[in-house]
């Protein structure tokens, strides 16, 4: 939803979640290879995994809500 790379100050806005408990998810995300850590910001090891829960694992709802908050 926020694109393919995205920073930290995004995703904190976006999921609601920052400080310690962001970075431990990051960090456990990567641990997991779900995401990876690139200069531009943190991407899905597989764009599939990115349309899934895009697609399938957040409401249109959600999905508004979080883009209005990254976007402002």
């Amino acid at each position: 939803m926020l694109g393919d790379r995205v920073n930290s100050t995004d995703l904190s806005l976006g999921s609601g979640v920052d400080g310690q408990p962001l970075h431990e998810a990051l960090d456990e995300l990567e641990w997991q290879r779900w995401l990876i850590a690139e200069p531009r910001g943190y991407s899905f090891v597989a764009r599939i995994s990115r349309d899934v829960v895009a697609r399938d694992m957040v409401t249109p709802g959600q999905r508004k809500r979080i883009l209005d908050v990254v976007r402002k």
